[in-house]
């Protein structure tokens, strides 16, 4: 009779098994993948007036909650058939930008290269690979702040930012914050490169 293996996915974002089936002969006759959590968001919005969703949805999450905030305002943009200012839109999409060098960097960083560059499995993990790469994990982590500092500048906050509302944004950043944020970014590019 075949066997049934199921094997916990780490190194993620939420929780997963992978389940794989093999017959008598060891064959691999079916593979799963199982997300086991059902969290059961959408009970957040139930009852709320529909321009709040951009102020609720991001307190799904930590990491990408610029994500969900833009998102959701686009979300009540559609329903109400409104089209954003383009400078709305330009700040929106630098929300967006900085979530993704956070979270694109946080990936390789945190749960990506330990994969690659760390031997066996108790020895996966960002700690491990900051022993063996230090100065990799510092740049990571430093482009991991520079992109929430984006998200600061044109979200009105790191995490959870509440600038985007539906129609477009509350406000504009300062001139000098973005003027801030380019001099930064002159400063910590010479790290990247």
């Amino acid at each position: 009779m075949g066997e049934v293996k199921k094997l916990p996915m780490t190194l993620i974002e939420g929780h997963a098994n992978v389940i794989i089936k093999v017959d008598e002969r060891g064959e691999i006759v079916d593979v799963l993948f199982q997300a086991v959590d059902t969290r059961m968001f959408e009970t957040l919005w139930v009852g709320n007036p529909v321009d709040e969703l951009p102020r609720i949805t991001p307190l799904i999450c930590g990491l990408c909650s610029a994500t969900h905030h833009i998102c959701s305002a686009k979300a009540v943009d559609g329903v109400k058939g409104v089209e954003p200012p383009e400078t709305a839109k330009i700040i929106r999409d630098f929300m967006n930008y900085g979530i993704h060098l956070s979270n694109h960097v946080m990936y390789l960083t945190v749960l990506g290269l330990p994969n690659f560059l760390s031997e066996g499995e108790n020895e996966r993990s960002m700690l491990k690979l900051a022993e063996v790469k230090p100065e990799l994990v510092k740049a990571g982590m430093m482009l991991v702040e520079l992109g929430y500092k984006v998200v600061k500048v044109f979200g009105g906050r790191e995490i959870h930012p509440i600038n985007a509302v539906p129609g477009g944004v509350a406000s504009a950043p300062s001139s000098s914050a973005v003027e801030g944020l380019a001099k930064l970014f002159e400063e910590k590019k010479r790290v990247v490169e």
